[in-house]
C-alpha cells in the first residue's frame, strides 16, 4: 500500500483548536519556557507550528505551551498543515529529524568568537558551552569580560572488541574522531 505524497500548506490557526501529542517525547525546563518566550518577544513567530489535518501537533508543543499561557486559546498562530496525517513511525522520524537528525551541528571553532555570556544567556546548552574555550567579550570594544569557560575534563578509555569487528570499530571510532578535542591513539595486544 503506497502513502499519499505529503505536502504542506500555510494557514492560520487559535492555539486552543491545536491539539498535542500525549507521547511527544520532547520537554523543556522554565529555563527554557523563559527563553522561548523572550524571543517571540523580541521577534515574534519565527518558527511555524506543523500540524496534521485534523490540528494536531506534530511540531511545536514546548512553544504551544509558553503561548497558551501569555496569550490565551484564542491567539492565532501561523502553521503548516500537512495534507494527510502521518502514520505513528513517521511523526516519530519527524521529531526526530526536526530536532536532531536534520538540523545540523554548531562549528565551535565560529562560535569560540562570540560572547560566552550572551551564549548562555540565549540558551546554548551547558554542553556546548562546555566544549568551548571562551574568554567573553567577541570583538565588541567595552564589552565585559566573561569569565572563561574551559573544555571538559579529558577521559581515557580502553576499547576491546574483536577482530571480526574491526572494520566497524574503525568506522566509528573515525567519525568519533572528528569531534573537537577529541584524540585518539590506536594500539593493538
Amino acid at each position: 500500500m503506497t502513502k499519499t505524497p505529503l505536502t504542506w500548506t500555510n494557514c492560520k490557526v487559535k492555539l486552543g483548536d491545536l491539539k498535542p501529542w500525549d507521547d511527544n517525547p520532547r520537554e523543556s525546563t522554565q529555563e527554557d519556557a523563559d527563553h522561548i518566550l523572550a524571543s517571540f518577544e523580541e521577534f515574534n513567530q519565527v518558527e511555524v507550528f506543523a500540524i496534521g489535518p485534523g490540528n494536531e501537533v506534530y511540531d511545536g508543543h514546548q512553544r504551544l505551551g509558553v503561548l497558551l499561557k501569555k496569550f490565551g486559546p484564542k491567539h492565532e498562530v501561523d502553521a503548516r498543515r500537512a495534507s494527510r496525517e502521518l502514520t505513528a513511525k513517521e511523526r516519530k522520524k519527524l521529531v526526530v529529524l526536526l530536532h536532531e537528525g536534520a538540523t545540523g551541528r554548531w562549528n565551535v571553532k565560529k562560535l569560540g568568537s562570540w560572547d560566552a555570556g550572551e551564549l548562555k544567556d540565549w540558551g546554548l546548552s551547558a554542553e556546548t558551552l562546555g566544549s568551548l574555550s571562551l574568554v567573553g567579550g567577541g570583538d565588541e570594544e567595552g564589552a565585559e569580560k566573561t569569565e572563561e569557560l574551559r573544555p571538559m575534563n579529558m577521559a581515557r578509555v580502553l576499547i576491546s572488541f574483536p577482530v571480526d569487528a574491526s572494520l566497524e570499530v574503525s568506522d566509528l571510532l573515525n567519525e568519533i574522531a572528528k569531534v573537537q578535542g577529541v584524540e585518539i591513539d590506536y594500539g593493538a595486544n
